[in-house]
């Protein structure tokens, strides 16, 4: 390096399509998540880490995530957000989520 300038480390390159990843990695989710609840689990994660921008997201892991929760989980009736509670249990003790208040009401 030469001056004040900074380089990035390479974390890693791959000379394969994005499609070909994703599918790659669909069919290793379908191997370790083998029920609907750790489907939705992984996927709410994965969604997560997504909004946080957080370091270890891997958009490929997410797409992949995305394919397998529509080929398992939905084709069961679920929904990724309920999915782990049983029979789409509320969030709070007797609160839907539908009717969950708005935080300008907890904080009164």
């Amino acid at each position: 390096m030469e001056g004040n300038v900074r380089a990035r480390p390479v974390r890693a390159f791959r000379c394969e399509e994005a499609e070909a990843q994703v599918e790659r990695r669909r069919v290793a989710l379908a191997v370790l998540l083998s029920t609907p609840q750790d489907i939705a689990r992984a996927l709410r994660a994965a969604r997560r880490e997504a909004r946080m921008g957080a370091r270890g997201y891997d958009p490929a892991r997410h797409a992949a995530l995305i394919r397998l929760w529509k080929a398992k989980g939905a084709a069961k009736g679920e929904d990724a957000c309920t999915a782990g509670r049983p029979g789409g249990a509320p969030d709070r003790e007797g609160v839907p989520s539908a009717q969950s208040p708005s935080n300008r009401a907890v904080e009164r």
